[in-house]
């Protein structure tokens, strides 16, 4: 089961600056298995079923700079663990540059990066009651090693993403961890479930065990990514009623966060210059 497509707000999209259109769409459906649901010559939409997941735009100058604010990864959230092991099976057939894996007790990760240097997360959920969450609603930190011998037991063929992957989180580089805090937490009012000194921060809408990631891993005080770099260009987070559009709309004016309203939305950047929107 996927428990963050449960919450409200959670991410639903996000979207990506690259330097070589071709080269991410092969990377995107032949490596990563999303398919491609729409697509121009300045822009890709990536997805599972009828479901986008993924932008992909035309026009970094260059590839995703160090030292900068902006996407650690985004993160895809495959049904269960033997949706994994199918992934994990592929990505080692293929050679994929595949950077890290890690049990972090609520889920199980592998990571690694498109060719621009955009990270990625696939991962899998362990059921809630074994995330061990303490008395106030908040998780362990724990990057213990993942067991790839024993989920690579199932035998699951790779067909791509399966059927009900969603972008579960996103984890952000972040100029500051105490500004970030105030914005995310006081203001629109994300719920910490993990906190690592100043270096890192995870929050969540009610009781996932985060959809937003902040870390200063990238430095303390870093600029926002420049637009010429690969790199995000925003995630959207969808909320569940025009009700609750509104009162984040209210939450940020009234504490002078300038925003745009659309019709059926809410654009704002946070503290470091990371762009979200908030949709129905």
């Amino acid at each position: 089961m996927n428990y963050s497509t449960a919450e409200s707000p959670h991410i639903k999209e996000v979207t990506i600056r690259v330097t070589d259109l071709m080269e991410a769409r092969r990377f995107y459906t032949e490596v990563i298995g999303l398919k491609v649901l729409k697509e121009t010559k300045e822009e890709l939409q990536l997805g599972v079923g009828e479901h986008v997941l993924l932008m992909v735009r035309s026009g970094a100058e260059f590839k995703k700079l160090s030292g900068k604010a902006g996407l650690y990864h985004f993160a895809l959230l495959v049904p269960a663990r033997e949706d994994l092991a199918g992934i994990l099976n592929h990505l080692l057939n293929v050679n994929a540059p595949i950077q890290g894996a890690a049990d972090h007790i609520f889920s199980e990760a592998i990571y690694l990066s498109d060719p621009d240097g955009n990270g990625i997360e696939v991962y899998c959920d362990r059921p809630k009651e074994k995330w061990q969450t303490e008395d106030d609603g908040s998780l362990p930190l724990a990057s213990d090693p993942l067991n790839a011998e024993d989920i690579l037991k199932y035998k699951n063929q790779w067909e791509g993403l399966p059927e009900g992957t969603v972008m579960g989180h996103i984890h952000l580089h972040v100029a500051s961890i105490p500004e970030a805090l105030h914005f995310y937490h006081s203001i629109l009012n994300f719920q910490v479930k993990i906190r690592h000194g100043n270096q890192a921060l995870f929050l969540a809408a009610q009781d996932y065990h985060h959809h937003i990631g902040l870390n200063t891993w990238a430095g303390a005080g870093v600029p926002s990514n420049p637009p010429e770099a690969a790199g995000l260009i925003e995630y959207s987070l969808q909320v569940a009623s025009a009700e609750e559009l509104a009162r984040l709309e209210k939450l940020l004016q009234e504490s002078d966060y300038a925003c745009k309203r659309g019709e059926n939305y809410i654009l704002v950047k946070d503290p470091s210059g990371n762009q979200m929107r908030f949709i129905l």
